[in-house]
């Protein structure tokens, strides 16, 4: 896979968890099914990942579909304009180094966090308090967990905090870091995307309500406790990677321990997920929407430059592709049916001398001309002087 065709999709994700993000704030977040609220969180997720890999094709496109080719003709303008010029890098390159320092900045940070999260259970030691196994370390450290470990401070130990061992064990219990680890590996891919941090946050906000939830279940007087995670809350926030016990929103922890119990039938509301994920995907696996990922791939890995031969993508497994004609002056989106017809008229008008390459390999124009039109991914046309630098001066006529 391409680079350019990853930076399309990575950039798809980011707009299905926009969508998701809204959608969950708007009817769940405030419902206290804390459980399926946790499932629809990862699900919506999962969507957002595997949705844009979807592709449909559309033998008449909705109006909002042209507005959308329009968007993305422009854009890969912009992109073949910038390479033209022949200064600098090209927009799509730009964005591609942006995109990259930020994951490798993200990256960084994640390994950091690993390395001190190691060497602080490496410096304390496991005893048993409250009928679990915790790592006590030194310091009045904010107490947390990661995967099977709880971590607690020396000051903690000794007071012999039942419920911050109860609240730590339903973190390990339930799984809550392999959650946060996977949103920390979506993070880093996506994270130029607002609603993938929102969507974490939204995230970690329940596992806080499924730990209080299993707090008080035991037992636990619920004004102590609640004095017990104000008197925590000013502690520090070492990890990003793991759970702790203050680094949620306070009030929101405290609001949701004293909310009646929702409706079950308001589960309903996530429905309405169902046919916006089905609207996003008809929107973005329209033809012009798939075709600009092999547009902007062709730019960003420099397949194609300003040359001078006619280049033909054919695919011969669908009879209804997009495509994106190109001419000698710049690119231009047109509706496919448009280039199927234009192909044959176009083919039969273009000297013998011009240079055919059809999927990579070169040919002559006989072949074009035998093409099934309906298979035709795509045509781009180049020409000028600089054609021979690619192919040499058999290119010399376009």
């Amino acid at each position: 896979i391409t680079m350019g065709m990853f930076f399309v999709y990575i950039i798809k994700v980011a707009v299905f968890q926009t969508i998701f993000y809204l959608t969950y704030k708007l009817l769940l977040s405030r419902e206290s099914f804390h459980a399926f609220n946790r499932g629809m969180l990862l699900t919506m997720q999962a969507a957002a990942l595997l949705l844009p890999l979807m592709h449909i094709t559309l033998e008449t496109p909705a109006p909002v579909h042209q507005t959308i080719a329009l968007a993305e003709a422009a854009f890969v303008q912009t992109a073949v304009e910038a390479e033209g010029d022949g200064a600098g890098l090209t927009l799509i390159q730009v964005l591609t180094l942006v995109w990259m320092a930020g994951f490798a900045l993200l990256l960084l940070r994640s390994v950091v966090s690993l390395l001190r999260l190691t060497m602080l259970l490496r410096g304390g030691r496991r005893c048993e308090t409250c009928g679990a196994m915790v790592t006590v370390v030194p310091g009045d450290r904010a107490p947390f967990s990661w995967f099977r470990r709880i971590v607690i401070s020396e000051k903690d130990y000794a007071a012999g905090a039942r419920e911050i061992v109860i609240h730590e064990q339903e973190h390990v219990r339930r799984l809550h870091s392999l959650d946060i680890a996977l949103c920390n590996t979506v993070i880093m891919f996506c994270w130029f995307s607002p609603a993938a941090w929102l969507l974490r946050a939204e995230l970690r906000d329940v596992h806080e309500y499924e730990a209080d939830e299993a707090v008080l279940r035991r037992g636990v007087d619920a004004s102590g406790y609640q004095l017990l995670l104000i008197r925590k809350a000013v502690g520090e926030r070492l990890f990003a990677m793991a759970n702790n016990l203050n680094q949620t929103n306070l009030k929101k922890r405290i609001t949701m321990m004293k909310m009646k119990k929702s409706n079950p039938w308001n589960r309903v509301k996530a429905a309405a997920v169902l046919p916006l994920a089905a609207v996003s995907v008809l929107v973005f696996a329209t033809p012009a929407a798939t075709k600009m990922a092999g547009e902007v791939a062709l730019e960003s890995d420099k397949v194609v430059s300003e040359a001078g031969a006619m280049i033909v993508k054919a695919d011969a497994k669908s009879e209804n592709m997009t495509s994106v004609k190109v001419s000698a002056t710049g690119k231009m989106a047109v509706p496919a049916d448009s280039v199927k017809q234009s192909v044959r008229v176009g083919a039969k008008s273009v000297s013998d001398d011009v240079l055919v390459v059809i999927d990579g390999r070169e040919t002559n124009m006989n072949e074009l001309n035998g093409l099934d039109a309906s298979k035709i991914n795509s045509v781009t046309v180049l020409k000028d002087d600089s054609a021979t630098k690619i192919y040499g001066d058999k290119a010399k006529n376009g």
